[in-house]
């Protein structure tokens, strides 16, 4: 594997290997305490459960923060990385008693810098996807009140009859596969900041969190589960092959341990919400917004010897077969579009 590429590979192999061996299931535990004990406090409202207990009324709309850390080691150079990726969510939760309904809109997926190279799918794709629908309960665990949100599931780029337990597509001619950004290309388009090239791909995300109501009543923060498997579909690089990459590069990199933290800010229901004016509803400061595309930005211009680095020639010589091509669909695929 050329070094040139090990900055795709940490990319790649960030989706394929997050949540591995980091599955925490949400705490399923029967509160102890009602809301009126010594560590029962809430300053909001209150519904009946279904049990005829007083939880929480949390039903609202949420700007949703999902924050993904992990830490990997290339087991070749021993060289040790830290990448931290964010989801910005739209949430609007429902109740009926204990019994919390979410429905997730995603507005923008901040994926890590990794080796200089900031990958990034297109803002106006991820808000025209459709609606995650996760379910939960609100429940005293024995020291706080908390939102324990069962399993649910996400796929981009993929068509599955069952999501919870199929798996995802990992050939582009794949009938289930799907052109979701309407490219003429199978699955769904990652740029790379700075240069007009793709690299198509699938994603199927499983997410589960528990997370504790603080007093006020307008803000949970907590622990999430989230297992991702991507699919490489093909790219447009001239002399790399993404697929090849990644599936040299997962041998060669470990994950060294991983920290997913969910942040739900409730937002005023007094203007329609949207994408746009969410964050500023909430006031919550990001980094990671401040330095993604603006929506609607074209890809960029940036040469292939810029992409590559100053070993550009000698990545050219080694890889002539890897010509980058688009992957073309078959005729399985059209019919199926």
């Amino acid at each position: 594997m050329n070094r040139n590429h090990k900055w795709l590979v940490g990319i790649l192999a960030l989706f394929a290997l997050s949540g591995m061996g980091c599955e925490s299931e949400p705490s399923t535990a029967e509160p102890t305490a009602g809301p009126n004990g010594p560590l029962g406090k809430y300053d909001g409202g209150w519904v009946e459960s279904e049990e005829g207990e007083l939880v929480p009324d949390v039903a609202g709309s949420y700007h949703v923060v999902l924050d993904s850390l992990v830490q990997t080691r290339d087991l070749e150079t021993g060289k040790e990385e830290t990448a931290i990726s964010e989801a910005h969510v739209l949430a609007h939760v429902s109740q009926q008693g204990a019994q919390l309904f979410l429905e997730l809109d995603f507005c923008d997926l901040i994926l890590a810098k990794i080796g200089g190279k900031k990958p990034y799918f297109k803002s106006e794709m991820v808000r025209a996807l459709d609606s995650a629908q996760l379910v939960g309960r609100v429940l005293w665990n024995g020291s706080e009140w908390v939102a324990a949100v069962d399993r649910g599931v996400w796929v981009v780029g993929a068509d599955l009859t069952d999501p919870l337990s199929e798996a995802l597509p990992i050939d582009g001619e794949d009938p289930r596969v799907v052109d979701v950004d309407a490219d003429g290309e199978p699955g769904v388009a990652m740029y790379i900041q700075g240069y007009p090239f793709r690299i198509f791909v699938g994603l199927r995300a499983e997410i589960a969190f528990e997370a504790a109501l603080f007093t006020d009543g307008r803000v949970w923060q907590g622990d999430a589960t989230l297992v991702v498997d991507t699919a490489v579909y093909g790219d447009t690089i001239p002399f790399v092959n993404a697929a090849n990459e990644l599936e040299e590069g997962l041998a060669a990199t470990e994950i060294l341990s991983q920290s997913d933290v969910v942040t739900f800010l409730q937002l005023n229901e007094g203007i329609p919400l949207t994408c746009a004016n969410m964050v500023d509803q909430s006031n919550f400061l990001t980094d990671g917004l401040e330095g993604q595309p603006p929506v609607g930005a074209p890809p960029e211009t940036g040469t292939i010897e810029e992409f590559l680095g100053e070993d550009a020639e000698e990545a050219m010589a080694e890889h002539p077969e890897d010509n980058g091509s688009p992957h073309e669909a078959s005729d399985e695929q059209d019919s199926a579009r």
